[in-house]
């Protein structure tokens, strides 16, 4: 049993680790994509070119790997909430044409000190999700912040306009466009150690960068246990 890195088991809930009744989660919040694109087929990508899909229940925008049901539910619903109010806060300033944040790079308009501090979590199970995804280890302190179980927050998150976004509506012929960025390594200078693990989304044209920093024991722990899974990621440019 590692220190920051926990194997996960076939039935393990990806972030409590424990086995039991699990359920699906998608790469982006359905609530969000039913207010995108409505009944309307949907135009969403990944890692490959868009695609058209059937409705919000696809499987291409659900993750394989599975959240048991309190963690998908009660443990992690402040976090999918107060990630709600932010998304149509920042839609509402694009629509009028305002700054999505300040200087410090926070929300332009006024949160809860409850909401600015949960957001961040729903980020953390996104790159929880990703990380089992591609077959890799649960992440203890990342799990545990999304969870609430600790207050230390190690997400790093930017957040603009997708200036693409019209344009991609346009080309499709589209009222809607949605995107998540996979799971990036980021690797040091040599391309030896994971100096992060990023992702993104973009919806509604507000798009999210967000990742989180690994310590020296963490970088240790992942290259040497987790080998395997480091080398998949550096001879595919880093990028899933």
């Amino acid at each position: 049993m590692g220190i920051e890195f926990e194997t996960l088991n076939e039935g393990d809930c990806l972030l409590c680790g424990t086995a039991g009744s699990l359920t699906g989660e998608h790469k982006i919040k359905a609530s969000l994509l039913k207010e995108e694109f409505g009944s309307r087929k949907m135009v969403m990508a990944g890692k490959d070119v868009p695609k058209v899909l059937q409705s919000p229940r696809s499987k291409h925008v659900h993750f394989t790997a599975k959240i048991c049901r309190e963690c998908n539910s009660s443990r992690t619903q402040a976090a999918d909430r107060a990630f709600d109010r932010l998304h149509q806060g920042l839609k509402k300033l694009r629509t009028e044409g305002r700054q999505l944040t300040n200087s410090n790079n926070h929300p332009n308009f006024e949160m809860s000190t409850r909401d600015s501090a949960d957001y961040f979590r729903y980020f953390a199970k996104v790159i929880c999700c990703f990380l089992a995804e591609v077959g890799g280890p649960r992440s203890r302190s990342l799990s545990q912040f999304a969870l609430g179980l600790n207050d230390k927050n190690p997400i790093f998150l930017e957040i603009s306009k997708d200036e693409q976004y019209e344009v991609i509506r346009s080309e499709r012929k589209t009222d809607g466009f949605a995107k998540h960025g996979g799971l990036k390594f980021r690797f040091d200078d040599k391309k030896k150690w994971v100096h992060s693990i990023e992702s993104s989304l973009s919806v509604g044209g507000i798009h999210y960068e967000f990742w989180v920093q690994l310590r020296w024991l963490a970088k240790l722990e992942l290259h040497f246990r987790y080998g395997q899974l480091v080398r998949e990621a550096r001879s595919k440019l880093e990028q899933y």
